[in-house]
């Protein structure tokens, strides 16, 4: 009897694991628009450190807890020396992993690499020079039902920028609708 018993459970967890699907949003493109804070320092031409705000769009591959992106965006500051604002545009890549379901609220790490070329418009010509950084984050990327995503992280980093905050506002595509 106790064999018909294990046998029984033993087919019945079989029978479960064999009829799992992967659900849609274990592979996904996403798409999102981002506010980040981050603390710049620069050299060469501009030298200084800002506290910059701006604007950054995302578009990442998520595969069942692989995620590959990369992003562009706009930052600017006032610039607390004579020489005006000062403006920049990143350029990032990054890698990571997240955990868990892609249904729930799901905590990720990533690597992010940025270039950002950062200029200062003058009267007496354009100063800029690039800085690179390599950031560490954390976050979290929350569904909002099937269609929408709120995404939160920051990161303390190598490099020009000291430390990242962003949140962000996306939409993800399932692989299996493109």
């Amino acid at each position: 009897m106790r064999r018909a018993i294990a046998i029984g459970i033993g087919l019945a967890f079989a029978f479960e694991a064999g009829s799992a699907r992967a659900d849609k949003f274990d592979s996904t493109v996403d798409i999102a628009g981002t506010l980040t804070t981050a603390l710049v320092q620069t050299g060469g031409d501009l030298p200084g450190q800002w506290i910059t705000t701006g604007v950054v769009d995302r578009i990442a591959l998520s595969h069942h807890g692989l995620r590959l992106g990369a992003s562009f965006g706009f930052l600017g500051v006032p610039s607390p020396s004579a020489l005006g604002t000062v403006w920049g545009i990143p350029f990032e890549i990054f890698g990571g992993w997240a955990f868990g379901s892609a249904r729930k609220p799901q905590p990720y790490l990533e690597l992010r690499g940025s270039a950002i070329h950062v200029f200062c418009p003058t009267d007496h010509g354009v100063p800029s020079t690039w800085v690179f950084s390599l950031v560490p984050r954390v976050g979290v990327r929350i569904p909002l039902g099937e269609f929408f995503f709120l995404d939160f992280g920051g990161g303390a980093g190598f490099g020009a920028e000291r430390f990242q905050l962003s949140w962000g506002f996306g939409l993800p595509i399932p692989t299996a609708n493109l």
